[in-house]
């Protein structure tokens, strides 16, 4: 009998690291898609100095070369007014070519550079392919549905 779960454990450890080694295949093709198309002033993050999802997105931004600013809404006045004037109820808050993105989406920054949706072409976020994939590090565990 120990063979049949042996054999059970082998083949959900090799799903596991498969499926890892996917979504790092598919974050870093996302970085590199999203690196050559953001511009130095396209992208701002909102950050609290206690989120450590904003970290998470600082060291994935800053890995992929992705051009970005970033302000602290403790320690910088006007970080803390442009949050509240975008109404987010949480951090990280990106400003994207104007666009308020609640928490790190991945797949909402691509969307906003490409009317085709981002790596691959696909149009609609959530389709299968490169946006099937959980890209969200804000914590609430829903999409946001911001315009």
């Amino acid at each position: 009998m120990k063979l049949p779960r042996l054999s059970l454990v082998v083949v959900v450890a090799v799903a596991a690291l498969a499926s890892s080694a996917w979504r790092e295949l598919r974050s870093a093709r996302d970085g590199r898609w999203l690196a050559e198309r953001a511009r130095p002033g396209d992208i701002r993050m909102l950050s609290s100095e206690t989120c450590p999802y904003c970290v998470a997105a600082r060291r994935w931004l800053q890995a992929e070369g992705v051009p970005f600013s970033e302000c602290f809404i403790e320690r910088d006045a006007a970080c803390a007014a442009d949050y509240q004037a975008t109404g987010a109820a949480g951090t990280p808050t990106f400003v994207v070519r104007g666009q308020r993105i609640l928490g790190f989406d991945r797949a909402r920054l691509i969307e906003r550079f490409s009317a085709a949706g981002g790596p691959g072409g696909s149009s609609r976020v959530g389709n299968a392919g490169w946006a099937a994939l959980p890209t969200r590090l804000d914590g609430g565990g829903k999409k946001a549905s911001f315009a």
